[in-house]
């Protein structure tokens, strides 16, 4: 993306702020869960995993080098498929995946084409995810598995902290959204093979500003077209985000599962 003003840094939108920042974003609980989703949903080279929501496609990426299957990503924003592309055209993929920009409410594969879909807790940010949920089973083989780790409330946050979360992310998280609420919003359409429930990281302040620092060396070629101004602004973002996000986490769990679609 072609910055021009300090503006633009702050206006973006979120999944587009990821992709400019060439941050993966992983799903809640990071490789761990990603290693319990191959492990508990039997996710190997004969697989075909879609990664719903992909964002710049961390999970699809790292399944993939970690058991050879091929796989699809989608996401609606066009930045983060771009970084998607790029990153996945290492050799140690041979094109076995494929990015694409769209909407997880109209997939654009044909019934029962994938063995897996992976989604991370991106449900919690569809709009229409009821309709998405129809879709994920839709493309799903007979026998196909929905790993997910939803983030799920359990204690109501300060209005002011769901205001800041708004604020970072474009919409605003409803503490309506319980281990229960998911557990309900899933059954629509699919069956808990596997479960696990564990407490989020709490991480001080100072260990998120030198998180933010240090990912903003590490990618600094990123950022070598714009201004020290926009630098700062990147930076400053950055760790804004991480610490509303992390303030969030005091309220929340983490439910990973494996849901095996219903035969209809």
């Amino acid at each position: 993306m072609n910055v021009q003003s300090v503006e633009q840094i702050w206006q973006m939108a979120y999944p587009d702020f990821v992709a400019f920042i060439d941050q993966d974003n992983s799903p809640p609980g990071g490789e761990p869960t990603i290693s319990w989703w191959i492990e508990r949903a039997g996710i190997s080279a004969d697989s075909h995993v879609l990664d719903l929501a992909c964002n710049t496609g961390f999970s699809s990426r790292t399944i993939s080098r970690r058991t050879g299957c091929t796989g699809a990503g989608l996401d609606l924003s066009a930045m983060s498929i771009a970084a998607a592309r790029a990153a996945s055209i290492a050799p140690i993929f041979d094109g076995r995946l494929d990015y694409r920009i769209g909407d997880a409410a109209s997939l654009p594969w044909s019934a029962g084409e994938f063995s897996h879909v992976v989604a991370g807790c991106c449900f919690g940010f569809i709009s229409d995810r009821e309709r998405a949920l129809t879709e994920t089973a839709r493309v799903l083989r007979p026998g196909g598995k929905l790993c997910v780790s939803a983030l799920a409330y359990i204690d109501t946050p300060p209005a002011s902290l769901l205001d800041d979360l708004q604020q970072c992310l474009g919409y605003r998280p409803a503490p309506a959204r319980t281990v229960s609420f998911w557990r309900e919003f899933f059954a629509l359409h699919f069956d808990v093979a596997e479960s696990w429930v564990e407490p989020l990281p709490i991480n001080s302040e100072d260990e998120l500003r030198d998180a933010a620092v240090a990912h903003m060396l590490r990618h600094q070629h990123r950022f070598d077209g714009l201004s020290v101004e926009q630098r700062e602004a990147t930076l400053v973002r950055l760790f804004r985000d991480r610490l509303v996000f992390n303030e969030n986490r005091r309220y929340q769990t983490c439910c990973r599962w494996v849901l095996n679609v219903r035969s209809n």
